[in-house]
């Protein structure tokens, strides 16, 4: 201890400040000592160990800075590569949510036709169904009452083939002979006009039966026409809930990318403050140990010119 003690004492005397370096304090009480005119040898050695020491103490702390400002760069750049995957992650997500957004807006747009369409169809089924309704009633009505009128133009005519036309069957709901015109003659007009009515009420019933038929088949076009826009719309309806689900499902998947990207981002921040710091601290003591390495160099060199 006693090279210590010595150095103190000449930073004592030449006032250097506290805050001097190892490297400092040596090289000056190296100077002292070489100014002396005999130097101890085992101080002299102690104090070249000393520095030998310092030296070494130097370089492995340089080295820990070193290592240490490395990995921290590499943390930041893993983290980097961390918040690059969540930016292209958020972006894919973005995509995926603007193709689901345009899915949905072409499918409503599609189901608001198709709807339309679906809405016409069904009235015209329904119109069609009242037609069918009514046409089936009056043809029903109608042959039955045809059916009615024939029997009794049957009657008819088989009496006034006999020539007894009884006057209770001359009016049958229709005017046909007085009670005074039975001669021959007015007989055969008679069954000519129930002939002539005979054959209208065919005519009649067979044109309530394919006015009937024709509304039937007009009901079954309908019908099946309003089955397709039914199917059609929907699908499209089952589409677009399917897709509205999608959206969904991509909103939240698109709002926790955004999250994870902004987390992302602000640890690599973190880091990248780090890394500077650290290599901004790295710098100036390396700078540091540099120039003690230095002193230490000139201070070992001076005390092997002792020895």
């Amino acid at each position: 201890m006693q090279f210590l003690l010595l150095a103190v004492l000449f930073l004592d005397v030449f006032g250097v400040s506290a805050k001097t370096s190892p490297a400092m304090v040596l090289k000056q009480s190296a100077n002292f000592l070489s100014s002396l005119a005999t130097a101890d040898p085992e101080i002299v050695n102690k104090m070249i160990n000393l520095v030998a020491d310092l030296e070494t103490q130097g370089q492995d702390e340089k080295n820990d800075l070193i290592a240490k400002a490395s990995a921290q760069a590499q943390v930041e750049e893993q983290k980097k590569r961390e918040h690059d995957v969540t930016e292209k992650e958020l972006q894919d997500a973005k995509d995926h949510f603007a193709a689901v957004t345009a899915k949905v807006n072409s499918l409503s747009a599609e189901e608001v036709t198709k709807r339309s369409l679906l809405a016409v169809a069904t009235s015209k089924r329904d119109d069609a169904q009242s037609l069918a309704d009514e046409t089936k009633a009056t043809m029903i009505s109608t042959t039955n009452r045809v059916a009615e009128e024939k029997k009794a133009f049957a009657q008819v005519l088989q009496l006034l083939d006999s020539v007894v036309v009884p006057k209770n069957l001359l009016t049958i709901g229709r005017s046909l002979l007085g009670s005074d015109a039975a001669d021959p003659d007015a007989v055969a007009a008679v069954k000519a006009q129930v002939v002539d009515l005979d054959k209208a009420a065919d005519q009649e019933a067979s044109d309530a039966i394919a006015a009937d038929t024709d509304a039937q088949d007009k009901l079954v076009t309908a019908k099946a026409e309003y089955s397709a826009a039914l199917d059609v719309h929907t699908t499209v309806a089952g589409a677009l809930k399917e897709a509205q689900e999608e959206l969904n499902l991509a909103k939240t998947d698109r709002d926790n990318k955004i999250t994870a990207e902004r987390v992302a981002r602000e640890i690599e921040h973190k880091e990248h403050l780090k890394t500077i710091e650290l290599n901004n601290f790295r710098d100036l003591e390396v700078a540091r140990i540099d120039e003690e390495a230095e002193a230490l160099a000139e201070t070992k060199k001076l005390l092997k010119t002792l020895l």
